[in-house]
């Protein structure tokens, strides 16, 4: 019979060594892979769109339009619509840049933008975002800025539509839309009458930590950060905040922190829908009513600003002139 060795038994300080050091080399391996596969499928997660396209304007009640497309500066075809009041009106129309929120594309809008055309009396641009729609290229912050500020430049290529600075424009943003419709206005807000939100975040890295908790320390590695509450306190133009209280995607409280972040503009509405959810606020009565209001409101005040101005214009030569011959009587 052979004898029974002793077995060699390590301490109990190396044991616990050794189990830090599995344990430490686990969670590394654990960190390594979410961090790639965060950093592979962070698109997708925030960028919900589709090829699907559903009718056009005109099966929507709105005739006058025009197919659009156009490449942006770094080679993404943009598609879209621009949808014309009237002959004989939309020249001297109001226009509205409208910006979709993450899921399907501009198509899918036309039963909502009819109401900003009857009500508002609008011409509207209504664009898909790259990877959206007929549009090519795929999803990204960086991408969708292009896309929006090329918007821009096709609306000053057209000839026939009243922008730049003294004209008449106007932007709207839903959801994810207000973070892109921000962006815009703080580009080209010398030349926007005013900016108006629906539902929209403070910040794409607030809703990644409230939808996915497992990945908020992670969040910071997203290129798609869309700070659009470090944006909003730059804008002095007139904004419009129109908030669902039934919104369960995102909380409506990041609305009224937008509000609270927006010292800087010159006038600001803020107003609430009681059963207003995510995607169906547009749906309740005095919606359109509000933002037409707050148009009508927004053009009072500056025409009232504007004769204001002129009055002291007038009056400055005057004043001037007077100075003089009173200084050549003496």
């Amino acid at each position: 019979m052979c004898p029974v060795l002793p077995r060699k038994v390590d301490p109990p300080a190396k044991v616990a060594l050794k189990a830090m050091f599995l344990l430490g080399l686990g969670t590394c391996i654990i960190t390594a892979v979410t961090i790639a596969v965060f950093w592979v499928i962070q698109d997708s997660l925030v960028y919900k769109p589709t090829k699907v396209w559903r009718g056009s304007p005109s099966v929507s009640g709105m005739p006058h339009y025009d197919d659009v497309n156009y490449c942006t500066t770094d080679g993404a075809e943009i598609s879209g619509w621009f949808i014309r009041q009237p002959p004989g009106h939309f020249k001297n129309a109001r226009t509205l840049v409208y910006f979709h929120g993450t899921d399907k594309n501009a198509s899918f809008r036309l039963k909502k933008v009819i109401g900003f055309y009857e009500h508002c009396k609008c011409n509207i641009l209504l664009l898909s975002y790259r990877g959206y729609g007929l549009s090519t290229g795929k999803p990204n912050e960086r991408g969708m800025r292009i896309d929006a500020e090329s918007a821009y430049d096709y609306l000053q290529s057209r000839g026939d539509v009243n922008v730049g600075p003294g004209g008449n424009l106007w932007v709207y943003g839903e959801s994810l839309g207000g973070a892109v419709a921000i962006h815009f206005s703080k580009v080209y807000q010398h030349c926007i009458n005013a900016l108006i939100l629906e539902n929209t975040f403070t910040s794409l890295l607030d809703m990644i930590k409230l939808e996915f908790p497992i990945l908020g320390v992670f969040r910071y590695l997203s290129r798609n950060r869309w700070q659009s509450k470090k944006r909003i306190g730059d804008l002095s133009i007139p904004l419009l905040f129109l908030s669902g209280l039934k919104d369960s995607y995102i909380p409506p409280d990041m609305m009224k922190q937008m509000h609270q972040l927006a010292s800087k503009s010159s006038l600001k509405e803020f107003v609430e829908f009681e059963k207003g959810t995510h995607n169906r606020t547009w749906t309740l009565d005095g919606f359109y009513e509000s933002v037409a209001r707050f148009m009508d409101r927004v053009e009072s005040q500056g025409a009232e600003t504007k004769a204001l101005q002129d009055t002291r214009e007038s009056i400055s030569p005057r004043g001037k002139d007077d100075s003089n011959r009173l200084a050549t009587a003496t």
